[in-house]
């Protein structure tokens, strides 16, 4: 006697729609969710870069992070990390929220792609760089008795020009070419060496002075972004990095208020 016919077609769906649902949790409770400011959110995978662009994910800054150099991974010139002189620093962009990706805000990552003159043929073996944009002016001071005094013309600024990288279709020896190098006084910085500022440069003290100085950055959309270099200098208070801040909202205020004087009414 056969045994009667058993349907079980219903039952492989059901299967099937169970292991969809447990795979979509998974994925979706090890990516951590993150806001944009743009309102909307995001998550880890859309941070992930691409090697087809050198910049592979572009982000305006939400600060700075500023420590020594770091043996065997920073690759300075004429810089020794075993005489660490408390005169050189490193000096970092942090990502914002605001991020563009070719997996995320992919239309204005293309236009700042295009802003880079990149065309997303570069075949990296590795997923590419950060690049902080929107970056007005850099200026340094030195914190001295409680008063901040110009420093642009002591502090030098060395980043590696990744504009030549790009000009010369990723060539290895243009990456690896120690002539990619810039070196220049702040008070010499163009606006062409804001624009390719990379996430990671340096700032060496020219006189070699050991004292508390510190890098104020303004970005295009009015936001100060600042840190302290040799921060344990300061006075014990909590009231040295506060004197600091107020310091730099008054130096803020009276450019602005320069700034309005040489405006011309149509």
């Amino acid at each position: 006697m056969k045994k009667p016919f058993k349907d079980n077609s219903n039952l492989n769906v059901m299967k099937k729609i169970f292991l969809a649902v447990m795979v979509l949790f998974l994925m979706t409770s090890c990516w951590d969710k993150v806001y944009d400011e743009g309102g909307g959110y995001y998550d880890h995978i859309s941070y992930r870069g691409s090697n087809k662009y050198w910049y592979s994910i572009y982000t305006i800054p939400s600060g700075i992070m500023i420590d020594f150099p770091i043996w065997g991974e920073d690759k300075l010139p004429n810089y020794d990390d075993k005489k660490r002189d408390s005169c050189t620093f490193r000096v970092e962009f942090t990502r914002s929220t605001s991020v563009y990706t070719t997996l995320y805000n992919e239309a204005d990552f293309k236009k700042y792609a295009n802003i880079y003159h990149e065309k997303g043929d570069a075949n990296l073996d590795f997923d590419g760089y950060t690049k902080p944009v929107g970056i007005e002016y850099i200026h340094a001071y030195l914190y001295v008795n409680y008063n901040l005094l110009d420093a642009d013309d002591n502090i030098l600024i060395r980043y590696r020009n990744d504009s030549v990288v790009i000009a010369n279709h990723y060539a290895k020896e243009i990456q690896e070419s120690k002539n990619r190098w810039i070196e220049k006084k702040v008070n010499q910085l163009t606006a062409q060496d804001l624009k390719w500022m990379p996430y990671r440069f340096y700032f060496d003290v020219i006189d070699k002075k050991v004292a508390v100085y510190v890098l104020r950055i303004k970005l295009t959309n009015g936001k100060i972004i600042w840190n302290i270099c040799n921060a344990g200098l300061l006075p014990r208070s909590a009231h040295a990095k506060q004197d600091i801040y107020k310091k730099l909202k008054r130096i803020e205020l009276r450019r602005e208020e320069k700034e309005k004087k040489h405006l011309v009414m149509p």
